[in-house]
């Protein structure tokens, strides 16, 4: 059962902004696909897909909390929302998990005296259960809900992005693809395919904290490790029209995304101090050429040459 799957990357605007956000997107050189109002009425959305499926959802509340009559039942949903206490930035990312509706005994027991020779993935079924699993034999502190996780640390230190699992199923050799996918929604003027990267910033005091949750959620140590820097090595989802420009073999296909955690800061941008830690860096694999960098308001944004 793989946790360590990229699905989706969250970008919050300011209220109201997401027209000016797609605006911005296609400045970078990305095909924005419209998204719309979501069900509750709260939050609009756009979508930015990749040839492998992974999207960016660029999302932004309709209107501020005070348009909203105080007291009444739309004011308490929108100051109840998920979202409503982030600061505008990359606030979530989501892990593509796989494994029944069903889930594992809560009373699963990690001390048992005649253990199982089976590893936690074969006897917990259930993500959130499996994740707490996972945290519990290490003593990582991660804490999961059946939807989501917020890494969440001691000292009083905002970390501004949280980790969520999208549930699909026993699917994993042939996952539900949830946006739509075409060869024009997918092809960027920039030429990006793939994410080639996510950094993460944790200030020192929590770095090994925020490590070892990291690893309570993927399952794995990483692959590079530092006092001041980690590195896990994530997939690509594994659909089997992932990559829809058959002109580009499968062997030249990017390598897959990492995620990297940061205690220092590798570049001076006031945006790390404005909106907490979390991810502040985003790369993304293109056609050689079209290498760059920029950044948004929230954050930087690399381009790299595909290997």
């Amino acid at each position: 059962m793989s946790t360590k799957i990229l699905d989706h990357i969250v970008h919050l605007t300011p209220p109201g902004s997401i027209a000016k956000t797609i605006e911005s997107w296609e400045k970078l050189g990305f095909k924005v696909t419209p998204g719309g109002t979501h069900a509750d009425g709260l939050t609009e959305n756009a979508l930015v897909i990749l040839a492998d499926t992974t999207y960016l959802e660029l999302i932004s509340f309709t209107h501020e909390p005070t348009y909203y009559t105080p007291g009444s039942s739309e004011r308490a949903a929108r100051d109840a929302h998920a979202w409503a206490g982030k600061v505008p930035g990359w606030i979530d990312f989501a892990l593509l998990g796989f494994g029944t509706s069903n889930p594992a005994p809560k009373s699963y027991n990690l001390s048992s005296a005649t253990p199982s020779t089976k590893t936690l993935e074969e006897q917990v079924f259930d993500l959130s259960d499996l994740i707490n699993a996972r945290a519990a034999r290490e003593g990582s502190g991660a804490v999961y809900t059946p939807t989501r996780l917020t890494l969440s640390v001691t000292g009083g230190v905002s970390f501004r992005s949280s980790v969520e699992m999208s549930h699909n199923g026993n699917l994993e050799n042939d996952p539900i693809i949830k946006v739509p996918v075409s060869r024009t929604s997918t092809t960027h003027p920039n030429t990006s395919r793939s994410v080639a990267y996510l950094r993460l910033h944790a200030p020192a005091t929590v770095y090994p904290d925020i490590t070892k949750q990291i690893m309570s959620v993927i399952g794995v140590p990483p692959t590079v490790a530092s006092p001041t820097e980690s590195s896990w090595e994530l997939q690509a989802p594994k659909h089997p029209d992932a990559i829809l420009d058959y002109s580009i073999p499968r062997h030249n296909i990017p390598a897959a995304p990492r995620l990297v955690l940061s205690s220092t800061e590798p570049h001076s941008d006031e945006s790390i101090a404005e909106t907490g830690r979390g991810v502040i860096e985003i790369a993304f694999w293109v056609e050689e050429g079209n290498e760059k960098e920029d950044k948004t308001p929230y954050g930087k944004i690399v381009w790299l040459a595909g290997k």
